[in-house]
């Protein structure tokens, strides 16, 4: 066993497809469709859709979250950042604004702080929507925090086992709240307005 770890930056690979189980089918009361849904990303790793061409001279609005906000099981073009800017570009009495899905599967607020670190800040966005908290609890409960290393909610990969999620609820989350203010105060040193939808 080593101890060697490495932070993570939870991002999506290139020409991915995503296939709804029958489990997530099941527990969608069969909303889900059985069909690949194709995930297609842009130099920096964000979803976009070939069917929108937002224009790159916008001001940025980025959206960060787990898997509510990356739509992953929503067909291209109707994804939520698509919507919004077809929205935008149909509609000449709005300020124009370019929306970028930052958001992947199973990201908690420690993720998006390192998201925003290495991907968001030197794209300098007017605003960044945190649209998250589900994953959140996971790694907040009582005696486990962000660093432990439970599968999916750690930042770092380890190269022995991950723990379990323990089946407490019992939640703490003051981790949270601290990186909720530092991300917002990162946010307001470069003059980028911070939001967040839970």
């Amino acid at each position: 066993m080593s101890d060697i770890r490495a932070l993570r930056i939870k991002e999506h690979i290139v020409n991915r497809k995503v296939h709804p189980t029958p489990e997530q089918i099941s527990k969608s009361n069969h909303l889900l469709s059985d069909d690949d849904f194709e995930i297609t990303i842009d130099l920096h790793r964000f979803i976009v859709s070939s069917l929108n061409t937002p224009n790159k001279l916008y001001p940025k609005v980025m959206l960060m979250g787990d898997s509510i906000a990356e739509c992953a099981f929503v067909p291209e073009g109707l994804r939520i950042t698509d919507v919004l800017n077809a929205f935008v570009s149909d509609n000449s009495m709005l300020n124009p604004y370019e929306f970028l899905n930052a958001a992947c599967s199973g990201n908690t607020t420690f993720h998006m702080i390192v998201v925003y670190l290495a991907k968001l800040m030197p794209l300098n966005p007017k605003h960044v929507i945190a649209l998250m908290g589900s994953i959140d609890a996971g790694a907040c409960r009582s005696s486990y925090n962000y660093w432990t290393p439970l599968k999916g909610t750690t930042p770092f990969t380890y190269t022995h086992e991950f723990k379990k999620f323990p089946r407490k609820l019992d939640v703490d989350f003051s981790y949270r709240e601290a990186l909720l203010i530092g991300l917002d105060s990162m946010c307001k040193a470069m003059g980028t307005h911070f939001h967040i939808a839970t």
